[in-house]
């Protein structure tokens, strides 16, 4: 028994070793073969922005006959990491009016503004803008280096060059002089310079896109943010220019108005022809198509209740010089593909419209802050008179001329939304019920 017990022992002495090295062997061979490779990466984007810190206020008492430059300072900043540099454009901004280069007084009439220009003595009272460079390689541009009429349109006034870093406290410096003449009355004047920064800088034209280059409303849809800010920059304020809706080949006047933004200056005519394409999200302000079939039945609905009207006006209107175009209800403006669709969305605010791609209805905050910057009278004023050329439409089929209304994108609940009258003696801001027809003027998104 003692021998075979030994027997045994051996074996197993023998064998365990060898056991061990297979299974150690075994578990190092899985363990080497699996692995995972985890990575993290981060995008950062060309970003360039200014600021500005008041050192003296500009702001100095002048009597008659008299010069004074060098009338306070600022220092605007420049925060930019494109390598290739970046540039800053000025333009009179006076009233928060894109272009508006005159002092206005504060309690006399406009008549009395003060204009820029470089007057040191006689007659004409004049205000003027000059530029110091604070940094090394910041290049002042178009003798903004010396006193200058403050622009009338954006234009050039520094540029950086490349670099490889973040660029933090590039910086210049703003001042003003005035010659107050011996006929300027008494009041207190005031102007306004707006500045913008673009990159990059080192292009012949850093403005990389323009007005010219757009051919169809939908053009603005394919727009980089910075091309969406460039854009107005290329754009005389009450001015018209002409772009084309790509799905009816109807040609819109379109303008830059006086709260920066670009807007149709004639209503929304779809649906004076019936459509052969279909609304979709490259041609349209939606979400969804709604096919040529659905809309041309909308059209040809007598019953706005029940479909999404777009009943046609001929004409022109006497005070705007623009045609009446189309008005739709709710439902149809808004781009609903059901008949009950102005009732589902509980008022909230619809995201998409029958508006051109790049385009849409304005909300009641904006369509208030356009108002804000024309009487009753300008806001329907032809856009080359300064106005913003909104037409009496008509009202429920009534007829046009006396009156009109217009769609805002803003809701009250699930069953009225948001309007602006444009009557012959006031522009009022209300809410009806979605089921009446009213105008769709548009405006570009995100500029």
């Amino acid at each position: 028994m003692g021998n075979k017990k030994n027997y045994y022992f051996k074996a197993l002495t023998w064998l365990l070793p060898v056991s061990c090295f297979i299974f150690g062997f075994s578990f190092i061979n899985v363990y080497a073969s699996s692995s995972v490779v985890d990575e993290f990466s981060v995008t950062v984007p060309e970003s360039c922005s200014l600021t500005n810190t008041i050192g003296t206020a500009h702001s100095a008492t002048i009597e008659n006959g008299v010069y004074t430059d060098d009338v306070g300072e600022t220092t605007i900043n420049a925060f930019c990491n494109d390598a290739e540099g970046f540039a800053v454009y000025a333009v009179g901004f006076t009233n928060d009016e894109f272009g508006n280069n005159t002092m206005k007084p504060s309690t006399l009439d406009s008549a009395n503004a003060i204009a820029s220009g470089l007057a040191t003595s006689g007659t004409t009272s004049n205000w003027a803008m000059k530029l110091t460079s604070l940094s090394d390689n910041y290049t002042l541009t178009n003798d903004f280096g010396s006193y200058h009429i403050v622009p009338d349109e954006y234009i050039k006034v520094a540029t950086y060059p490349s670099n490889t870093t973040t660029t933090a406290g590039v910086n210049i410096k703003s001042t003003y002089a005035a010659y107050i003449s011996q006929q300027q009355p008494a009041d207190s004047y005031t102007g306004k310079v707006k500045y913008t920064i673009v990159h990059p800088s080192n292009a012949d034209t850093p403005l990389r896109i323009t007005i010219d280059d757009l051919t169809y409303m939908q053009d603005l849809s394919s727009l980089s943010s910075e091309e969406k800010t460039i854009l107005p920059m290329s754009m005389k304020d009450r001015t018209t220019y002409n772009l084309i809706d790509n799905r009816d080949n109807k040609t819109y006047q379109i303008a830059k108005m006086k709260d920066g933004n670009i807007w149709m200056a004639e209503n929304l005519d779809l649906g004076r022809t019936e459509l052969t394409v279909n609304l979709t999200s490259e041609n349209s302000n939606l979400a969804e198509t709604i096919t040529a079939e659905t809309f041309n039945g909308w059209r040809q609905n007598t019953n706005y209740d029940d479909g999404g009207r777009a009943h046609v006006y001929e004409g022109i209107d006497e005070y705007s010089g623009t045609p009446y175009g189309a008005v739709y209800n709710y439902h149809a403006a808004t781009g609903s593909t059901f008949p009950s669709g102005f009732f589902t969305n509980n008022g909230e605010t619809p995201e998409y419209d029958i508006c051109p791609a790049g385009w849409c209805i304005p909300t009641l905050a904006i369509i208030t802050s356009l108002y804000s910057h024309y009487g009753p009278s300008l806001f329907r004023a032809p856009v080359v008179d300064g106005g913003a050329a909104f037409a009496r439409t008509g009202y429920d089929f009534g007829p046009p001329g006396n009156a009109g209304w217009y769609w805002t994108s803003s809701v009250v609940s699930s069953y009225s939304a948001y309007y602006y009258y444009v009557g012959t003696e006031r522009v009022d801001f209300s809410s009806g019920g979605r089921q009446h027809i009213s105008s769709v003027r548009c405006v570009a998104k995100n500029l």
